[in-house]
């Protein structure tokens, strides 16, 4: 596997974005359903 230099912190950046919106839209569904 080639390392790119800030190829891995950027995913790290993205994949935590993603988790936050993830567990946001969790957050209004389960408070949609009650």
């Amino acid at each position: 596997m080639l390392y790119i230099p800030g190829t891995y912190v950027e995913g790290q950046i993205v994949e935590l974005k993603f988790t936050t919106f993830h567990s946001y839209r969790w957050t209004e569904i389960a408070i949609a359903f009650g």
